[in-house]
């Protein structure tokens, strides 16, 4: 990197995407392929291989049948701190890229997701920012 980001950030790689891999005992790991695939024609779409995708994270959706894949969507500078969401009917996709938003209008880097137990159907993005 160069410029102003010289030093201050991480070498990275384009982004190709979100891989999926998957384990039967957490020590061997099968990589299943491409989950959610980057979009190469469009320099400004959140998934264009410039940007930042990081942190996914699935959940099942009963309601809908399909799965949810919740994931950090950034610029290089990690201006942007949007929280980008796509939807499969199987874990391993592939995954349609829905968007990105900022919850609550707030700054979303460091985020998950959590299935209530409880309240069957209940889901919750836990995304934390300095207020």
């Amino acid at each position: 990197m160069h410029g102003d980001h010289a030093g201050r950030y991480p070498a990275r790689v384009d982004a190709i995407g979100v891989s999926c891999y998957s384990s039967t005992d957490l020590l061997y790991w099968k990589y299943n392929g491409l989950a959610l695939a980057a979009d190469t024609g469009n320099p400004h779409a959140d998934l264009h291989p410039s940007r930042v995708v990081e942190r996914p994270k699935v959940i099942f959706n009963e309601m809908q049948q399909e799965y949810v894949m919740w994931m950090h969507i950034d610029v290089m500078d990690y201006k942007a701190a949007r929280t980008g969401v796509a939807v499969s009917k199987t874990p391993e996709g592939p995954f349609r890229y829905l968007g990105s938003v900022r919850p609550d209008g707030q700054e979303s880097r460091d985020m998950t997701v959590f299935k209530d137990p409880i309240n069957s159907g209940v889901a919750w993005l836990i995304a934390g920012w300095r207020g």
